[in-house]
């Protein structure tokens, strides 16, 4: 179990190879990374390459709002990529697709006629 945080002051030389090594491979999109180089997170704490403990207030840029690893969610991903890991929902049906859309649709306020719209990006979404 991760216990933070802890930081040291100290160079980080894996951090700093891997940050310069994704500089030269890999182009900036609309921003420079934060030269956080995460190696394992649990909980609300992330550990990077050098040993450091952070608090992840981004939530992982808010797809781990109930923390990282967590054990539910951890089991439902093991027993879910031992039967299907992925299916392009938008190309085909798929029934756990078709069963989240359903009990998003019961559990949204409002009266009317209700349907779901996966995209595969925030930019699909808008």
């Amino acid at each position: 179990m991760l216990k933070g945080p802890k930081v040291s002051s100290k160079q980080k030389p894996q951090a700093e190879k891997i940050v310069d090594l994704h500089n030269q491979v890999i182009m900036t999109t609309t921003m420079v990374p934060y030269p956080l180089v995460a190696s394992e997170a649990q909980g609300a704490l992330v550990k990077d390459v050098d040993g450091n403990v952070y608090i992840d207030f981004s939530s992982a840029v808010a797809v781990a709002n109930i923390g990282h690893n967590h054990p539910e969610v951890v089991k439902a991903v093991k027993a879910q990529a031992d039967k299907l890991i992925h299916f392009a929902g938008n190309d085909y049906y798929n029934p756990l697709q078709a069963q989240l859309a359903q009990e998003l649709v019961s559990i949204t306020p409002g009266k009317f006629a209700k349907k779901v719209f996966f995209s595969n990006s925030g930019a699909e979404s808008v």
